[in-house]
C-alpha cells in the first residue's frame, strides 16, 4: 500500500567518497620530492661544515637538552645531596634572576658533585647574565677537564654559541659608540668585548675610537678660554690615557694583538710628541707638535651618514662663516674618517684664508686690548694648521699674514 507521502526510493549502498586516482598520484609526488629536498638540504648542510667542526649551542636557551657524562653516577649524585639544592637554587635564586646567588650555589654544588654536566651550564650561563662573560667560559672550559667526553657535544658548541653572543653584543656596543656620545666606560667595554671574542682587529679599532675623542676634545679646547679650556682638556686628557690603557692590554696579549694596533690608522702608539694637556694650559697652545694618528674608522652605515651629515655642516660653516679653530679641526678628522683625504687636505687652505681675516680684523683694532681676543684666535688657528699640516705629512712652514 502506498503511504500518504508516496512510494519509498530505495537508495544505493554508500562505497566511500569517490577519489580520483590522478589527483592521489599527485599528492603522493608533492610530499616525495618535499621529503626529498629536506633531505639534501640537511646534506648539504652536513658536507658545508668543517671536518671535525661542533655545530654551535644556543648559550642561553634553557630548554637545550643537556647529554650526561661517562663518569656520571645517578646513585653517587643521590647520596651527594646535590640534587636536591640544585633543584631549590634553579626555582630560588636562577628563576628569580639573583643569578650572583645562583653562581655561588652552583659553584658549591660542581665540588661537591662535579660530573652533573647541566650543573655546569647553568653555573656559567648564571655568570654570562650577571655580566660576567669571563667567568662564564672559565666554567666551561673548567666543565671540559672533568668531562672530556661531552667536548664535541656539549662544551665546544656550548663556547661557540656564547662567543657569538658576545660578537653580537660587540656589534650594539660598536652602534652606540658610533651614534652616541657614550662615555669611557661604554668605549672600555666594547673593548673588552672584542678581546672576549678574539677580535683583535675590532679591538684595535676601538683604541682608535678612543683616541679620536682625545683629539677632538684637544682640538675643541683651543677654541675656548679660562676654565672651561681646562675642563675641556682634562677630560682629552682622561680619553688618551684610556687608549694608552688600551693598548698595553693589547701588547700584553703579544705580536698579533700589536700588529692588529699597527693596521689600524688611529690606534697605533702615537709619537712622543702630542698636542697640549691639562698641563699645559697656563702655556700657549701654538709649538705642540702634532699627532698624525686623526682618522675616526666608521663601523656602521648609520655612523657613516651622520658623519657625512656632519661634515656638510662644518663645511658651510668653514664657507660662508667665521669659524672656531675646533671647527676646522673636527672638519679635518671627519673628512679623514669617511676616507675623504683630498677634502681633508682642502681644510688647510680654508684655514690659511680664516687666519688672514682675524690677522685683517686684529690689525683693525685701536688698542692692544680690543686686539687682543683677534690675537689668541690667531694663535689657535695657527696651532691646528700646524696639527692638521703634520696629520698630511706637510712640513710645518709659516701660516700666511695679512698685507
Amino acid at each position: 500500500m502506498v503511504g500518504l507521502a508516496g512510494p519509498a526510493r530505495e537508495r544505493a549502498p554508500w562505497h566511500g567518497p569517490v577519489t580520483r586516482p590522478g589527483r592521489a598520484l599527485h599528492a603522493v609526488g608533492v610530499a616525495a620530492v618535499l621529503a626529498l629536498g629536506a633531505l639534501l638540504l640537511c646534506i648539504a648542510a652536513a658536507a658545508a661544515q668543517p671536518p671535525g667542526a661542533s655545530p654551535e649551542l644556543p648559550f642561553l636557551d634553557d630548554h637545550l637538552p643537556v647529554p650526561t657524562a661517562a663518569a656520571f653516577s645517578d646513585s653517587a649524585y643521590i647520596r651527594s645531596g646535590v640534587g636536591l639544592s640544585f633543584g631549590v637554587d634553579m626555582r630560588l635564586s636562577y628563576a628569580t634572576g639573583n643569578y650572583a646567588e645562583a653562581a655561588r650555589q652552583f659553584e658549591a654544588a660542581v665540588v661537591r658533585y662535579p660530573y652533573r654536566a647541566e650543573i655546569w651550564v647553568f653555573l656559567a650561563r648564571s655568570y654570562y647574565r650577571a655580566h660576567l662573560p669571563l667567568k662564564a667560559k672559565d666554567a666551561i672550559r673548567r666543565a671540559a677537564t672533568v668531562m672530556p667526553d661531552l667536548n664535541q657535544s656539549l662544551w665546544t658548541p656550548l663556547t661557540q654559541g656564547l662567543l657569538d653572543l658576545i660578537r653580537q653584543q660587540a656589534r650594539t656596543s660598536e652602534v652606540q659608540v658610533d651614534c652616541y656620545s657614550l662615555g669611557p666606560e661604554a668605549y672600555l667595554s666594547l673593548f673588552r668585548l672584542c678581546l672576549f671574542a678574539d677580535d683583535y682587529t675590532e679591538a684595535a679599532q676601538a683604541i682608535a675610537r678612543t683616541e679620536a675623542r682625545a683629539m677632538r676634545g684637544r682640538g675643541l679646547a683651543v677654541s675656548l678660554a679660562g676654565g672651561e679650556r681646562e675642563r675641556t682638556l682634562l677630560d682629552a686628557d682622561r680619553w688618551h690615557a684610556l687608549a694608552g690603557r688600551m693598548r698595553a692590554e693589547m701588547a700584553s696579549l703579544g705580536p698579533a694583538a700589536m700588529a692588529a694596533v699597527d693596521s689600524v690608522p688611529g690606534a697605533a702608539t702615537p709619537g712622543s710628541a702630542s698636542p697640549p694637556s691639562s698641563e699645559s694650559v697656563g702655556a700657549s697652545a701654538p709649538g705642540a707638535a702634532g699627532d698624525a694618528s686623526m682618522a675616526l674608522p666608521i663601523a656602521s652605515a648609520v655612523a657613516r651618514d651622520r658623519q657625512t651629515e656632519r661634515a656638510r655642516t662644518l663645511q658651510n660653516r668653514v664657507d660662508f662663516y667665521p669659524a672656531r679653530p675646533g671647527e676646522f679641526m673636527e672638519l679635518f678628522t671627519t673628512y679623514l674618517a669617511l676616507g675623504q683625504q683630498d677634502r681633508a687636505a682642502a681644510v688647510v687652505p680654508a684655514l690659511d684664508r680664516e687666519i688672514i681675516r682675524v690677522q685683517f680684523e686684529q690689525s683693525t683694532m685701536g688698542t692692544l686690548r680690543e686686539a687682543a681676543p683677534f690675537a689668541a684666535d690667531v694663535d689657535s688657528l695657527q696651532w691646528v694648521r700646524r696639527q692638521l699640516r703634520a696629520a698630511l705629512g706637510l712640513p710645518d712652514t709659516t701660516a700666511p699674514a695679512a698685507p
